[in-house]
């Protein structure tokens, strides 16, 4: 999977946003995010910024390289908050 957006802020917001205008429509896309405080998340995201080349980010991205992600069967189905899941009361039992 192609890293194609680097971003701060609230996750959902920004991702609902920016697949409404800037992904094709039904194009299936994974949404990975690490939650911190706004000045981390400021470092952080000019480090990608510097560092990796996003399409979607058309200001202020000098990065060459790609970054790429590979997620197994469960991730890609379950999501990357598992540890949420297992938490819920009402969570699927695995077998």
């Amino acid at each position: 999977m192609l890293g194609i957006y680097a971003g701060k802020g609230d996750a959902l917001t920004r991702l609902l946003s920016h697949a409404k205008s800037k992904l094709p429509d039904n194009e299936l896309f994974g949404v990975s995010f690490f939650e911190c405080e706004n000045r981390i998340a400021k470092y952080l995201e000019q480090l990608f910024l510097d560092t990796y080349s996003f399409h979607l980010n058309e200001n202020e991205n000098p990065g060459l390289l790609h970054l790429y992600a590979c997620w197994d069967e469960e991730r890609r189905i379950m999501g990357t908050e598992l540890h949420n899941v297992s938490n819920r009361p009402n969570a699927p039992r695995g077998e």
